[in-house]
C-alpha cells in the first residue's frame, strides 16, 4: 500500500487513498493528503478537500496531535457544507466527535455524533464512532446495540477495516461486562482480520486487549505475560497505543499486588497519553497511578497525581471522575500525616460527592477516614456524626455491609464497648469472607477485599490491648497470607453459578459506568446486592465452586493440640511494636518484642553482614569485619526477639511465622534458637497440612535433579545427589533447559536445583532460576502441571519474597507453596557454591536416612565447619519453609 504514485493521481483519488491508510500508515496518509489538498485548491473540488482534511485530521490524530487534528476536521466540516454534501458532513463530524473524544470534552464530541448519526444513520464507519463514543461514556447497552448495527452493516458491504475495529472495541466492552467467552471471540476474530489486512499495530493493540481480558478472568500471570511480551512492540508504535498499554499494565499490576510496578508504568502512560493530547485518558491515567503511588508508600507524589486529575476533570466537566480523584487527595494527605480541620473537611465533601455520583462503598470509606480524623483533632461529635451515616448502611452490596460494620466498631469503642467492638468486626469479616470465596475472578476478589487489611488491623490492635494471646493469634491469622489459601480463581463455565456470576460482573461495570456518567446508580446497587446473594446461595448448592472454600481460622486451642510437642512463634507488628504469640506445651502466651524499626533496621545489618562473608576472594581483614558485624547483628536480633522467647521455647523443634521484614530473616544465624526450624506464612495453614492426611509429602514421582549455568560445582554438586537416588533423573547443565526442567518438575516427588536464583524486588513475579537458555520464573511455574510436594532449591536468594499489605508474599517460594509444593528448602541470600554443595549433600544424606526435611537440614548445617565463613554463611542462608 505504500507504493503510491501521488504526482499521477486525482485529487479525490488521492485524498480517498490517503483516508485508506490512516490505520495502517498514518505518516504516509498525511503526504498524501496534503498533496490531495493541494490539487483540489487548483481544480476548486470541495469533497476531495474535505476527505483531505479528514485523513489529515483522523492521520494527526493517530500520530498523537490531538489539537492539529481537531484544527483539520473542523475544516473538513466547513468544507462539507460549502459542497453540500450530507454524507461528507456526516463523516467529518463523526471524525470531530472522536477527536473531541480524546481531548476530554465528552459532552461536545457526543453532540457531533448524533448529528452525524441523524446525516446518515446507515454508515458503519459513522456508526462504529458512535458507539465508541457511547461506550467511553458509560451507555453500554447502547453501546452494544450500535455494535450490532455497525456488524451488519459493515459485512453487508465488506468494509472489513470497520468490522475489525468494531470487533476490537467490542471485545473490549464485553471484558468489562464479563461476558468473557465473547469478549474473547470478538478480539480473536479482530486479531485475524488485522492480519490478514496488514494492520500491525492495531494487531498490538488486539493482543494488549487479549491480555487485559486474560486480566478479568483472574489469570493475572497470562496477563502480564501477554503485556510484556507486547510491551517493547506498542512502545515502538507510541503515542495513543503505547499509552493504553501502559494503562492497562498499571491496572493488571494492581490486580497482582504490585504497585510500585504499576505506578511506574501508570508513568509511562500519564507521559504518552499527555504528549498524544489524548486528555481523557491521560487524566483516568493520573488517577489510577494515584492510587498505585499511595499504595507502594508515596503518599506525596499521590497527591500530586490526583490533584492534577482533579483539575484535569474539573475543565473536562465529568464531576463524578472528580469526586473519585478528590478521595484520593485526601486518602495521600492524611498518608502523608496531615491532620488539621481543613482535611477533616476537604474528607466529608469527598464523601458527599461520592454518595452523590452512586459509589456508597467509596463513600463510606471516606467517611470512615473523617471519622477517624476527627477523633484525632478531639472532634467526637463530628466523629460520631460521620461513624452513625457510615454505620446505618446495613444492606446493599457487601463492600458497603463490610464498611458499615467497621464504622459500627469504632462507634462502639466511642461508648467503651470493647467487647461489641470486636464483635462488629468479627462481623464484617464473617461477611467479608463469606462473600469472597464464592468470587470466581480477580477483580471482584479484590474489590471486595479493599477493607479487609483494615479491618484485620483493628482487630489486632484491640486483640492487643486486651492482652489476650489467643485473639491476637485469631486477628493475625485473618489478615495473613490470604492469596495462598486460595488457588488462582476458576469460575464455572456453566449452570446458575455461572450464570449468577457472569449477572455480577455485568451489573458491577454498569454501576461503575453509571456512576462515572452521572447516572442514578440505585437500580443498580439493589440488583448487586441481590446478586450477590444469589452468588452466595448458589455457590452452597453448587457442587463446585466458583473459588476456594471460605478460610476458616484454626481454633487456638487446636492450634496448640497439633503443634504437640513443638513450639509455634507467631509475629507480628501493630503501632510500630512487634509482638510475638507463642504456642507450646498446650499453652499460648503472649510478648511483647520492642520496635519494629529496631527489628528492620538489625535484620538488615545482618543480611548484609552475612552476605559479605560469603564473598570469594575478599580480604581476610574484610572477612573478620563481616563476621563480626554479623555476631553483632545477630546478638542484637537475638537479644530483641529470641532471648524474651526462650523460656517457653525450651529447646522444642520450632514452626516460625514471620511477618513484614522478618520473612526475610536468616533464622539459624540467631543464638538461642533450636537447629530444627521451619518457616511459615501462615500457623493455620501450617497446621492444615499436619491434620490433613491427604497433603502429606511423599516421594512418589521420583527425583528429579538439574544443574544450572554459571555454577563451578553444579555439575558435581547433582553428580553427587544422584549417587544417594538409584534411578532418578539427573540433568547436568546441557541438558537443564527450562522446558526439560519445567516438565520434570511435573513427574517428580523429590527436585533439587542446583543454579543461580534472582529475586526482582521491583516485580516478584519475575524472579526466577538461571537454567541452560533461559529462566525458570514465576511466570513459568505457573504453566508447570503440577510441582513436587518436597522441592530444593539450591539457589541464591531462591527463598526470598517481597512483603505486601496482610502480609501476602510474592516470590519463587510464594508461588511454589501455593502450587502445593509442602516442603521448600531455600536460601533467603547469597550463598558461596563450595559450601552450599557441601550442606546439600549433607542435607540429602540425613534425607535418604529418613529425616523430614528440618531436622535433615539441622544435621547439614551441623555437620558443617563453624570457624569456616563460608560454612556460617550457608548455614544461616537456607531455611525449610512450608508444612
Amino acid at each position: 500500500m505504500s507504493d503510491a504514485d501521488p504526482s499521477a493521481t486525482s485529487a479525490a483519488a488521492l485524498a480517498d487513498q490517503a483516508w485508506l491508510l490512516v490505520m495502517a500508515e498514518p505518516a504516509l496518509a498525511q503526504s498524501i493528503a496534503t498533496r490531495a489538498l493541494e490539487l483540489a485548491s487548483g481544480s476548486a473540488d470541495l469533497t476531495a478537500a474535505s476527505t483531505a482534511h479528514r485523513a489529515l485530521g483522523m492521520a494527526s490524530l493517530e500520530l498523537d496531535d490531538a489539537d492539529t487534528s481537531v484544527a483539520h476536521l473542523r475544516r473538513a466540516i466547513t468544507v462539507a457544507r460549502q459542497a453540500a454534501d450530507d454524507g461528507l458532513l456526516a463523516e467529518g463530524e463523526m471524525s470531530l466527535a472522536l477527536a473531541l473524544q480524546h481531548r476530554g470534552d465528552a459532552t461536545a464530541a457526543l453532540r457531533h455524533a448524533e448529528v452525524a448519526h441523524t446525516l446518515a444513520p446507515g454508515a458503519a464507519r459513522l456508526g462504529l464512532q458512535r458507539a465508541l463514543l457511547l461506550e467511553r461514556l458509560g451507555r453500554l447497552d447502547e453501546a452494544l446495540a450500535a455494535y450490532r448495527e455497525v456488524e451488519g452493516l459493515a459485512a453487508a458491504c465488506g468494509d472489513r477495516q470497520t468490522l475489525v475495529r468494531m470487533h476490537c472495541n467490542r471485545g473490549v466492552l464485553l471484558t468489562y461486562r464479563g461476558a468473557f467467552p465473547e469478549a474473547e471471540a470478538d478480539l480473536l476474530i479482530a486479531e485475524r482480520l488485522c492480519d490478514e489486512l496488514g494492520l500491525a499495530a492495531m494487531s498490538a493493540g488486539v493482543r494488549s486487549n487479549l491480555g487485559f481480558l486474560a486480566a478479568r478472568r483472574g489469570n493475572l500471570v497470562e496477563a502480564l505475560r501477554r503485556l510484556e511480551a507486547d510491551r517493547d512492540e506498542m512502545r515502538a508504535y507510541g503515542g495513543l497505543r503505547h499509552g493504553i498499554h501502559e494503562l492497562d499494565r498499571c491496572e493488571v499490576l494492581l490486580l497482582a499486588g504490585l504497585p510500585r510496578d504499576a505506578a511506574d508504568a501508570g508513568r509511562t502512560a500519564i507521559a504518552t497519553l499527555d504528549g498524544a493530547g489524548m486528555q481523557a485518558e491521560a487524566a483516568e491515567a493520573r488517577v489510577l497511578t494515584a492510587q498505585a503511588a499511595l499504595r507502594s508508600g508515596d503518599p506525596a507524589a499521590a497527591e500530586a497525581l490526583a490533584e492534577s486529575a482533579v483539575r484535569a476533570f474539573a475543565r473536562q466537566r465529568r464531576a463524578p471522575w472528580q469526586a473519585l480523584a478528590r478521595e484520593v487527595v485526601v486518602r495521600a494527605q492524611w498518608a502523608g500525616g496531615r491532620r488539621d480541620a481543613a482535611l477533616l473537611e476537604r474528607a466529608r465533601r469527598a464523601a458527599d460527592a461520592l454518595d452523590e455520583a452512586g459509589w456508597p462503598a467509596a463513600a463510606a470509606a471516606a467517611r470512615l477516614l473523617s471519622a477517624q480524623l476527627a477523633l484525632e483533632l478531639g472532634k467526637t461529635g463530628r466523629a460520631r456524626t460521620e461513624l452513625r451515616r457510615a454505620s446505618a448502611q446495613r444492606t446493599g452490596p457487601v463492600g458497603v455491609r463490610v464498611q458499615a460494620r467497621h464504622a459500627d466498631a469504632l462507634l462502639r469503642l466511642l461508648d467503651g464497648n470493647r467487647r461489641g467492638a470486636q464483635a462488629a468486626l468479627r462481623a464484617g469479616w464473617n461477611a467479608l469472607e463469606n462473600h469472597r470465596a464464592t468470587l470466581g475472578a480477580t477483580e471482584l476478589r479484590v474489590g471486595a477485599g479493599a477493607h479487609a487489611v483494615e479491618l484485620a488491623a483493628l482487630g489486632l490492635h484491640l486483640a492487643l490491648e486486651s492482652r489476650s494471646p489467643g485473639q491476637v493469634l485469631s486477628w493475625a491469622e485473618r489478615g495473613r497470607a490470604g492469596a495462598l489459601y486460595q488457588p488462582p480463581p476458576q469460575a464455572p463455565t456453566d449452570g446458575p453459578l455461572a450464570e449468577a456470576l457472569n449477572a455480577l460482573r455485568t451489573t458491577v461495570a454498569d454501576l461503575d459506568a453509571a456512576a462515572k456518567s452521572g447516572r442514578d446508580t440505585r437500580a443498580l446497587l439493589r440488583r448487586q446486592a441481590g446478586l450477590e446473594a444469589e452468588v452466595r446461595r448458589q455457590a452452597q448448592l453448587s457442587a463446585s465452586e466458583a473459588g476456594a472454600a471460605r478460610r476458616s481460622v484454626l481454633d487456638p486451642a487446636q492450634l496448640a493440640e497439633v503443634v504437640g510437642e513443638t513450639a509455634l512463634v507467631e509475629f507480628v507488628v501493630s503501632d510500630g511494636a512487634v509482638h510475638a504469640v507463642v504456642v507450646a506445651a498446650g499453652r499460648l502466651t503472649l510478648h511483647a518484642l520492642g520496635s519494629a524499626d529496631d527489628a528492620t533496621r538489625e535484620t538488615a545489618a545482618l543480611r548484609m553482614a552475612l552476605g559479605r562473608m560469603s564473598r570469594a576472594g575478599a580480604p581476610t581483614m574484610l572477612r573478620e569485619a563481616a563476621r563480626n558485624a554479623a555476631t553483632r547483628a545477630a546478638d542484637s536480633v537475638s537479644t530483641q526477639l529470641v532471648r524474651p522467647l526462650l523460656p517457653r521455647i525450651d529447646g522444642r523443634s520450632l514452626v516460625i511465622v514471620p511477618t513484614g521484614p522478618l520473612h526475610g530473616m536468616p533464622w539459624p544465624a540467631l543464638p538461642g534458637l533450636s537447629p530444627v526450624q521451619t518457616v511459615a506464612p501462615s500457623a493455620t495453614l501450617w497446621a492444615r497440612g499436619q491434620q490433613d492426611p491427604a497433603q502429606s509429602v511423599s516421594l512418589a514421582g521420583g527425583v528429579l535433579l538439574a544443574a544450572g549455568p554459571g555454577l563451578a560445582h553444579a555439575d558435581e554438586e547433582v553428580a553427587a545427589i544422584a549417587a544417594l537416588y538409584p534411578g532418578a533423573v539427573a540433568l547436568p547443565t546441557a541438558e537443564a533447559t527450562v522446558d526439560n526442567v519445567r516438565d520434570g518438575l511435573a513427574s517428580a516427588g523429590l527436585a533439587h536445583l542446583a543454579c543461580h536464583g534472582q529475586f526482582r524486588g521491583d516485580n516478584p513475579l519475575f524472579s526466577a532460576l538461571e537454567l541452560t537458555g533461559g529462566q525458570l520464573s514465576v511466570f513459568e511455574l505457573e504453566r508447570a502441571a503440577r510441582v513436587p510436594e518436597r522441592l530444593v532449591l539450591s539457589a541464591c536468594d531462591s527463598g526470598v519474597s517481597s512483603v505486601h499489605p496482610g502480609d501476602e508474599i510474592m516470590g519463587l517460594s510464594a508461588a511454589l507453596l501455593r502450587l502445593g509444593t509442602r516442603s521448600l528448602v531455600a536460601s533467603v541470600l547469597p550463598v558461596p557454591d563450595g559450601a552450599s554443595q557441601r550442606l546439600m549433600v549433607a542435607f540429602h544424606r540425613a534425607l535418604v536416612e529418613g529425616q523430614e526435611p528440618p531436622v535433615a537440614l539441622a544435621a547439614a548445617r551441623a555437620a558443617g565447619d563453624p570457624e569456616a565463613d563460608d560454612d556460617v554463611a550457608a548455614a544461616s542462608a537456607f531455611l525449610a519453609f512450608g508444612s
